[in-house]
């Protein structure tokens, strides 16, 4: 008890816990008693509840780069990779129409992406909570209502933007790996919005992710009208030829 009272009577003093010691001595007297459990323990407890809290914050935009990674291909090889395989001629000669055949396209690369996405998620809030349930008291921190709300409903609009880009770009071009290099850009904004969140320049609370679940929703309906009036039959079999 006398060594807790004379250590408490140290941590009242600025000068040691300050690390700027004027001797040796004093360094010593620092070191010492930066080790002591009484002191190191709380910090330490800080230091782990501040780390939960960066991997519940930090990591959730990135779930947003998901679907975008996990449908590039398929939706690069949507006409792409039907005109390099020769058998573009039967799919444009299928009897439905334009819409359907741009909305079939964009919903096949749509559901393995947000399968992944979903997959992915769910793993990764059973890791997170099995390692936070002592540093937070046996509290479960995952899923919370900006999780859902993001991998529910933000990252859906965002891969249909995404995907719907794509599938635009694969009918326009040549080969799959031109359009696979083209979709790459459509990155840029998604990476934009995890730098925001990693910077505090953007905070991903409910009322910005609503924003952007509207916003994304309003892009998602302008690229599908865009994409079908651009979608002309006769213009791709005439490249073919």
């Amino acid at each position: 008890m006398r060594q807790l009272e004379n250590i408490d009577a140290q941590t009242a003093k600025a000068k040691p816990l300050s690390c700027h010691p004027a001797s040796s001595r004093d360094d010593k007297e620092c070191l010492t008693l930066s080790k002591h459990p009484a002191i190191q323990g709380p910090f330490n407890g800080q230091r782990r509840h501040f780390k939960g809290r960066l991997a519940h914050y930090f990591f959730a935009p990135f779930f947003l780069i998901i679907p975008l990674m996990a449908s590039s291909v398929i939706a690069a090889d949507s006409f792409a990779g039907e005109k390099e395989r020769k058998t573009i001629e039967a799919l444009l000669a299928t009897p439905i129409s334009d819409s359907e055949l741009f909305l079939g396209k964009t919903i096949v690369s749509f559901i393995p992406s947000m399968a992944v996405t979903i997959i992915s998620f769910v793993i990764y809030s059973i890791v997170f909570d099995l390692l936070a349930f002592s540093i937070f008291n046996g509290a479960l921190l995952l899923p919370t209502l900006d999780w859902i709300l993001l991998i529910f409903a933000l990252a859906p609009t965002v891969a249909l933007a995404s995907i719907g880009l794509t599938v635009m770009v694969s009918a326009k071009v040549k080969g799959f790996k031109e359009a696979q290099q083209i979709s790459a850009v459509l990155l840029i904004p998604v990476f934009a919005l995890v730098f925001g969140q990693v910077t505090g320049a953007l905070v991903f609370g409910p009322i910005v992710i609503a924003a952007l679940i509207a916003l994304f929703a309003v892009i998602d309906f302008a690229i599908f009208r865009i994409g079908v009036k651009l979608f002309k039959r006769e213009e791709i079999l005439s490249k073919i030829a």
